[in-house]
């Protein structure tokens, strides 16, 4: 029995040593290992009461000790058996743990091959993905230099843009040039031969019936040609004509070719001076209390528009200063009068009454009246078309057609803090300049946009006179500004200050400035009534 016992204890520690490498459960390990030595433990017990039997039968023992040891031998054998029964079926759950274990370890070697595998097809994929992004740094690598290129071609284009610019500009500029000097040279053509035309009238007429059309005598071809070109304001003094009135000189016009100047002033006078003889032809005082505040040559030149005081506009013939027209029907001072578009026979006036009246100069008839809603001060009209421009009291610019309907075609309120005392407007009919009596700043107006273009000032420039006027200088590149320290101020049209000329030709206040595009003389009053004419 004990050999049977230590051949199966043996087999299965044999299996146990093949199992312990094996992933078992250590709790069935240890019940295993218990079990096996209770069963060695009642073996050997069973051996010792077999040998106590012995020898209790060979020293004569009493029946009675062997039965107990013979019942205890049957129960230990009985326990045995159990014993033997218990580990029978531990072993048999020690089989199937082991066939467990195998088929574990079959899934493990299954599932290391396939984690095997599976690290193979993620060697593969990591180095596809190496190369990928080996790939990918070579293609950046490549973007990078792209990038760089097109940065460096970029700056290059740039650079390029900028010459091209440049030079385009330099081209505009060059053109822009050339087309004024162009336009200039039409003009001064078309005067030219306006000129010509109507002295060859004014010449047949003195033949036919000896009318004399103007008091000045003709510019020669010398004297114009001369003058056709100037590139800077006239500086040089020809002559100043001290106390030409007795009080301040409001306005100073011109003749068509700039033959023939008219003056008038707070004296009640109108003066016609010849510039190039340097003589004065004949005046025209008022026997009443009014005082001419505006003079302008009539388009046939052989009349003079005056506003006055006494409420109305009169035009006079300068031979003998006989008056062809009076318009009588504002109810305050006429500030300012106009000739429309160059018509010689319709005049616009304008009047501290709000009102402006178009009025037909062969009958004295006003044809139409317009009301603005604040005095009017200047008033100017568009070359050769029906469009006057107003200047007001409350610093605002209007402009009206006089063929449409009574509302202005464009408005600018409040485009100065104070009355509007100037209007020039430029041959092309695109640029208007105006002052202020505010007195720091002059302004020019774009007509076909009908927005400010530039605002002209300077720290030595105020003038806050009632009558400033100003002007265009040569060929409409200057603008020029009586100043109230007696000096004249000018700017270049694109706003830059150009330069102030010297003092000591004038007295107070300089309030009239007149140039002529034709003869290229330009002119000066103050408030002292002096006259100094310049070229």
């Amino acid at each position: 029995m004990i050999d049977l016992i230590e051949q199966y204890r043996t087999e299965d520690i044999q299996r146990l040593s093949q199992l312990f490498s094996k992933p078992i459960t250590q709790r069935l390990m240890e019940d295993y290992y218990k079990q096996n030595e209770k069963a060695i433990e009642f073996y050997q017990e069973q051996n010792r009461l077999y040998v106590k039997i012995e020898g209790m039968q060979e020293c004569g023992v009493q029946p009675k000790e062997l039965i107990e040891l013979q019942m205890r031998n049957e129960e230990l054998e009985r326990q045995n058996r159990d014993l033997y029964t218990e580990v029978q079926e531990t072993s048999k759950q020690l089989r199937h743990l082991k066939e467990q274990s195998e088929l574990q370890q079959q899934c493990i070697k299954n599932l290391e091959g396939e984690k095997l595998e599976s690290q193979n097809k993620i060697q593969k994929l990591e180095d596809i993905l190496e190369q990928k992004n080996k790939d990918i740094r070579e293609i950046v690598e490549s973007r990078d230099k792209l990038l760089v290129d097109i940065e460096q071609l970029t700056i290059v284009r740039s650079q390029l843009e900028e010459m091209m610019l440049r030079e385009k500009m330099k081209i505009l500029e060059q053109l822009n040039e050339i087309n004024e000097l162009n336009e200039s040279v039409q003009r001064q053509k078309r005067v030219l031969e306006q000129d010509q035309d109507r002295f060859n009238k004014q010449y047949k007429d003195i033949q036919t019936q000896g009318k004399f059309q103007t008091l000045a005598p003709l510019a020669t071809e010398q004297q114009l040609a001369k003058n056709a070109f100037l590139d800077d304001i006239p500086q040089m003094v020809v002559r100043r004509l001290n106390k030409f009135h007795n009080v301040e000189i409001y306005a100073i016009a011109q003749n068509l070719n700039g033959t023939l100047i008219a003056t008038c002033g707070g004296d009640r006078t109108i003066r016609l001076y010849d510039p190039f003889n340097l003589t004065q032809v004949s005046q025209y005082q008022t026997s009443s209390d009014e005082v001419f505040t505006s003079v302008e040559f009539s388009p046939s030149q052989d009349c003079i528009l005056v506003s006055s005081t006494d409420n109305s506009c009169q035009l006079f013939y300068l031979q003998q200063w006989k008056q062809k027209m009076r318009g009588s029907g504002h109810v305050d001072q006429v500030t300012c009068s106009t000739f429309l578009g160059g018509d010689k026979d319709s005049c616009v006036s304008g009047s501290k009454d709000r009102q402006i009246k178009l009025w037909n100069i062969n009958n004295s008839f006003c044809t139409r009246t317009l009301s603005t809603g604040s005095q009017v001060l200047s008033i100017i009209s568009e070359h050769n078309v029906p469009v006057i421009i107003s200047g007001h009291r409350d610093g605002s610019i209007r402009g009206y057609s006089l063929k449409s309907d009574p509302k202005p075609i464009f408005q600018e309120k409040s485009f100065f803090d104070d009355s509007v005392t100037s209007l020039c407007i430029s041959q092309d009919n695109h640029t208007l300049l105006c002052c202020s009596k505010e007195g720091y700043y002059i302004k020019s107006y774009d007509l076909r946009m009908n927005k400010l273009l530039k605002t002209y000032e300077h720290d030595k420039y105020m003038n806050s006179h009632d009558h400033n006027m100003i002007t265009f200088g040569p060929d409409e590149k200057y603008i020029i500004a009586g100043n109230s320290d007696s000096s004249l101020i000018s700017w270049n049209i694109n706003g830059r200050f150009h330069k102030q000329l010297t003092k000591g030709q004038h007295e107070g206040v300089v309030l009239s400035v007149s140039f002529h595009p034709v003869s290229g003389q330009m002119y000066s009053a103050d408030t002292r009534g002096n006259l100094v004419i310049w070229k």
